[in-house]
């Protein structure tokens, strides 16, 4: 079997640190979560930590920062490989209904949005990736409108609207309890989207 390069090694300890790290804040929230408690579940010491990462916030915001660009990336893909505006909408509406099946994530973006409100300087950066993620979406929501004959008046406010939703439909669906079943979720998705592009 071929040695790992020094470089591959050292991206393999960052992906095994931000997978502990992922599951570790999400288990514990991010006060009770400790750079030993990361390190541990990932099989390192503190030190491997502290070699990759300055502080438990800098992992914790390079969590955000991947998941929000994959996300992205997967957005465009479904609009990008939809031949009429109606397929993009049931894409986005079948993809974004499932979130709850991630229910890691659901409770870290609680997480994340407990942390902005108290730390500023964690804030600063919470805000300019949800910028960049609002571009995103707003971008998508333009050339879906393109698709439809239609046009937006605010298509930032659209991006604002359909991440809130999103958030507020997923954290339902993975509560012990969820008012809402998957099916509902995607009716509420295709709604709000129909009702955006005016169609």
């Amino acid at each position: 079997m071929k040695r790992m390069t020094r470089d591959e090694s050292r991206l393999q300890t960052r992906e095994r640190l931000l997978a502990s790290a992922r599951e570790v804040f999400a288990r514990a929230g991010y006060g009770g979560a400790s750079v030993d408690d990361i390190a541990e579940t990932a099989g390192y010491s503190k030190g491997a930590f502290y070699s990759n990462f300055a502080t438990k916030e800098a992992i914790f915001l390079e969590l955000l920062e991947t998941h929000m660009a994959g996300e992205l990336a997967g957005a465009e893909a479904l609009t990008g490989s939809a031949t009429t505006w109606q397929a993009a909408v049931d894409a986005i509406a079948e993809r974004y209904a499932t979130d709850a099946q991630d229910r890691d994530w659901c409770l870290l973006s609680v997480e994340f949005a407990l942390h902005a409100a108290r730390a500023p300087a964690f804030a600063a950066h919470f805000a300019r990736l949800f910028e960049r993620q609002y571009a995103g979406i707003a971008k998508i929501a333009r050339k879906l409108a393109q698709m439809a004959g239609t046009r937006l008046a605010d298509p930032h406010k659209v991006a604002v609207q359909f991440i809130a939703l999103r958030q507020g439909l997923a954290l339902d669906q993975a509560s012990a309890s969820p008012q809402l079943s998957a099916k509902d979720c995607i009716a509420t998705y295709r709604m709000f989207m129909r009702a955006a592009l005016g169609v």
